[in-house]
C-alpha cells in the first residue's frame, strides 16, 4: 500500500564493515559475538564470482549429488544458487538472462 512502482527506492552495496556485521548477523545471530580466528577469512567472503564458475566448483568439490529425477548436475546446481538468492545469502550483481 505504501510502496511506490513507479520510484523504487534506490539502494547501495555495503561497505566492508557494514557486510561483515551483516554476515555475522547472519551466521551467529545479532546477539552472539564471532570467534576471532574467523574474522580474517569471513572478511574474505562476499567476492564477485561467476555463476557458471560457482556452479562447476561445486560439482568438482562433490557438493552437488545426482538427483533421483532426470535433471542434471548443473539444474540441481542452479536450484541450489537461487534458492540461496531467494534466502539473500548470495546477491546477484549482474544477470544475464
Amino acid at each position: 500500500m505504501y510502496a511506490n512502482p513507479i520510484s523504487p527506492p534506490e539502494m547501495n552495496l555495503l561497505n566492508l564493515e557494514n557486510s561483515w556485521k551483516l554476515l555475522c548477523d547472519k551466521v551467529f545471530g545479532p546477539k552472539h559475538g564471532h570467534p576471532p580466528e574467523l574474522e580474517e577469512i569471513g572478511k574474505e567472503i562476499d567476492y564477485q564470482v561467476e555463476t557458471w564458475r560457482l556452479i562447476q566448483l561445486w560439482i568438482a568439490e562433490g557438493f552437488i549429488r545426482r538427483p533421483t529425477s532426470d535433471k542434471s548436475l548443473e539444474e540441481v546446481a542452479k536450484d541450489y544458487l537461487e534458492d540461496l538468492i531467494s534466502r539473500n545469502l548470495i546477491i546477484v550483481r549482474k544477470s544475464t538472462a
